[in-house]
């Protein structure tokens, strides 16, 4: 996604719930260890993709990060992840894949 002089970095995410996030690793990790596979899979893709915004360059295009989230309320996810300027975080779409992307 691009905006007017910017560039946009999308991020798709559940929010760590036991029996929602990681679902597939359930049989192996149990609900709540699945869970906190999510929770760290995205708290480490968060840092990544922080550290590379911060690193640019003031001359360089300006970025937009969007969370995009399902499984738990604004208030949640940001009060797990933290917001920073030019972040926003928005519940995704229903539908598949294309259906987000498009949203």
């Amino acid at each position: 996604a691009e905006s007017p002089g910017h560039l946009c970095l999308l991020v798709f995410t559940k929010y760590p719930v036991a029996g929602f996030a990681k679902t597939r690793l359930i049989p192996t990790l149990g609900a709540e260890g699945a869970a906190e596979v999510s929770r760290e899979l995205t708290e480490h893709c968060m840092a990544v993709v922080r550290g590379f915004l911060h690193s640019r360059p003031p001359s360089a295009a300006r970025w937009q990060l969007q969370v995009h989230f399902t499984g738990g309320s604004t208030a949640q996810v940001t009060r797990w992840l933290g917001q920073h300027p030019a972040e926003q975080f928005i519940p995704q779409v229903p539908g598949t894949l294309g259906d987000r992307l498009g949203a």
